[in-house]
């Protein structure tokens, strides 16, 4: 088992990283510079991936009648099908991943809380990593849970390094 194997977490984007969400803004949560020298970070923005720009109106998932769908209300588009398909190739893509942060409230990140359940590329997160730890950036301001999932990223590094 090497040591200084570095744990891969994939974040959102608009996490510290970059001014992608609908309005034009960044989210300042302090990740970044906490977990660079950590870990191995790879930013993503689902909603910019399937073609939406910056700024944006903004989507959201409609729940009742069937599956989840992620809808963009200003223009009636229906963006499941684009979410759906860019989830699972960018999630084939993964040769390793040793944790997840996902932006909080958001149509497409949200793990928990986004009008009553995960967000559309979440859920499919949720979906095809059920041991791996997946936290969103609010949670994250908790130093407990931040070092926990710490712990258990590196845990996973450590057992994928043998």
């Amino acid at each position: 088992m090497d040591p200084h194997v570095r744990p891969i977490v994939v974040i959102s984007r608009c996490i510290d990283f970059d001014s992608c969400r609908y309005n034009g803004q960044v989210i300042r949560a302090s990740l970044r510079e906490h977990l660079e020298p950590l870990v191995e970070l790879r930013a993503i923005c689902p909603e910019l991936e399937i073609g939406l720009g910056v700024p944006r109106d903004p989507v959201k998932v409609v729940r009742g009648g069937g599956a989840p769908r992620l809808i963009q209300p200003s223009t009636g588009r229906d963006l499941t099908t684009a979410m759906n398909a860019f989830a699972e190739r960018f999630l084939d893509s993964l040769d390793a991943v040793d944790g997840f942060i996902l932006k909080s409230r958001s149509p497409s990140c949200a793990i928990r809380d986004h009008e009553g359940g995960p967000g559309l590329f979440a859920a499919r997160v949720l979906d095809r990593f059920p041991g791996v730890p997946i936290e969103d950036e609010v949670r994250l301001g908790d130093e407990r849970l931040r070092r926990s999932f710490l712990q258990r990223t590196f845990i996973r590094a450590a057992s994928r390094s043998r």
